[in-house]
């Protein structure tokens, strides 16, 4: 007998076929061979399933050095009307900002600054003063500079109306005359790469079911029943992405009705980053490409890798034992006859 490998103790032995000792053979290399082909189909598994998971990575908005300007209503203006335009001029920047309105700090409508660097936003005052401010905001949820507060005053038709500083959803919760009020849970919308937007929000005040008229912008409108003042939740999907301006508008059992703009904003790219730390646009690694597509051959493969593992140590000494066995077999039958 002659050593063949010192590490891997493997020998073999001529002419007589026979099995040797496990001594005489490394089954802790063989079992080390098994072994990770194993670790190697997990590994795929894993690999294949941390695939799906990319990281989101939000990049910040340029937030303008300038502040809007409210040029209307002026300060100090007497106004009867319930609602105003308040517009005035804005920042002009890429990607465009949202212009908010806010009276007595209370959001009450947005819109996104024009190419031209102007805003219009209608509002429903309160009775009373009526302290106005615009803050720009971006895209990213950055705000910039205010405006500064223009005071106007909204004069009560009656003085048990004339309740300063509330509005009007507050003053039908004391049990005076209400209209209903439009209450959106977010301050503007962000269209995404499909025109894809949702408005969500709700409506108090008044007398329940509501009927409500979104004007999407684009000359679409649709029509909705509420019956609660649970948060609502209307989709809509533009064929041109753009900005747009949502007015949705309330009407309650009693005729009263109210309505808030709100604006709408191209959304920025999103960047994510794969799992082998290459930026990629919504891509994916060819590599993890490859092995969720052929998974199921992949596993085939390494099951009968590890077969052939088995047959390359055990195999052929089975083969040639059973011949033996034959032969034997063979040899008893043929002395007695």
């Amino acid at each position: 007998m002659k050593r063949i490998h010192k590490a891997l103790k493997l020998r073999h032995h001529k002419h007589t076929g026979k099995l040797l000792p496990h001594s005489h053979t490394s089954y802790r290399v063989l079992f080390l061979l098994m072994l990770a082909p194993i670790a190697m189909m997990a590994l795929v598994g894993q690999l294949a399933a941390a695939s799906d998971y990319v990281v989101s990575a939000k990049v910040p908005a340029p937030i303008p050095s300038g502040a809007p300007v409210i040029i209307s209503p002026v300060d100090g203006v007497i106004i009867r009307d319930d609602t105003v335009d308040v517009s005035g001029t804005c920042p002009v920047i890429t990607p465009a900002i949202i212009v908010e309105i806010y009276d007595n700090d209370v959001f009450r409508g947005s819109v996104v600054c024009s190419s031209s660097g102007t805003f219009s936003v209608p509002i429903p005052l309160v009775y009373g003063a009526n302290r106005l401010q615009a803050k720009v905001i971006t895209i990213t949820d950055d705000y910039g500079n205010s405006s500064n507060i223009v005071t106007i005053t909204h004069p009560a038709p009656s003085p048990a109306q004339a309740i300063n500083g509330q509005t009007n959803q507050q003053r039908g919760l004391e049990g005076l005359p209400s209209i209903v009020g439009v209450f959106p849970t977010d301050h503007y919308m962000l269209i995404g790469p499909d025109g894809h937007v949702v408005w969500r929000g709700k409506f108090l005040g008044g007398v329940a079911p509501y009927d409500v008229m979104v004007e999407w912008g684009d000359g679409h409108r649709d029509r909705y029943k509420v019956s609660d003042q649970s948060e609502q939740k209307f989709e809509h999907t533009y064929r041109d992405i753009r900005a747009y301006t949502v007015v949705v508008r309330a009407t309650d059992a009693n005729g009263n009705s109210s309505a808030l703009s709100t604006g709408v904003a191209v959304s920025s790219v999103r960047t994510t980053l794969s799992f082998d730390g290459n930026l990629a646009m919504g891509g994916q690694n060819p590599f993890m490409e490859f092995v969720q597509k052929y998974l199921m051959q992949i596993y085939i493969v390494t099951f009968f890798s590890l077969i052939f593992l088995w047959y390359l140590e055990h195999g052929h000494h089975l083969v040639r034992r059973q011949l033996q066995m034959a032969n034997r077999q063979i040899k008893h039958t043929r002395r007695h006859r």
